[in-house]
């Protein structure tokens, strides 16, 4: 009987970490002098090229939901070191003509590694791969007016999935834009 509750314990408290480690928050700040929805976003995203994959993750789930909602989206990434200058964005931007240019900028990156090979043995290949942390800041602006019209910090920490992690992510950003009234 001990050893009956012993592996239930065990089963609930492993589903529980798959079902609770992976955290996306996001703190917003919208002008209240902005009250249109958007149509079309053009979305510019700067991140070192370790980290592009998260990123990639990220963008695309926001991508596809902005989409089903019917707005118009473009993605532009590019690296820190990219030789793409003021012109070849403006040009890209213009191609789109959006209601609206959102910059995603890697603030943070890191990876804490925790020493014990329990954790890696059921959870991870790598050292590497456990508890990373993402910190984005996020900057709308109008095009019509040149303002930022929104503002967010996104911060994503994962220990086992990052493509989960990225979606969960994404889905909280959008709404979080929709509670605010962007869409």
């Amino acid at each position: 009987m001990k050893s009956l509750f012993q592996y239930g314990s065990v089963a609930i408290f492993v589903a529980s970490m798959f079902t609770s480690c992976v955290v996306a928050k996001i703190e917003a700040n919208k002008s209240e002098q902005f009250n249109e929805k958007l149509n079309s976003v053009f979305i510019a995203v700067e991140g070192e090229p370790f980290y592009e994959a998260f990123v990639n993750n990220l963008v695309d789930e926001m991508q596809k939901e902005l989409k089903a909602k019917g707005v118009k989206v473009e993605v532009n990434r590019y690296e820190a070191l990219s030789l793409e200058n003021e012109i070849d964005f403006k040009a890209k931007v213009d191609a789109l003509n959006p209601d609206a240019v959102l910059l995603i900028k890697e603030n943070v990156a890191y990876v804490n590694a925790i020493n014990n090979p329990t954790y890696v043995f059921l959870f991870s290949t790598t050292f590497a791969e456990l508890n990373r942390r993402y910190l984005y800041d996020l900057n709308l602006t109008s095009r019509s007016t040149n303002k930022t019209i929104w503002r967010a910090k996104l911060n994503s920490t994962f220990p086992y999935g990052m493509g989960e992690t990225a979606k969960e992510a994404a889905l909280k950003m959008i709404k979080q834009m929709e509670q605010d009234g962007l869409f």
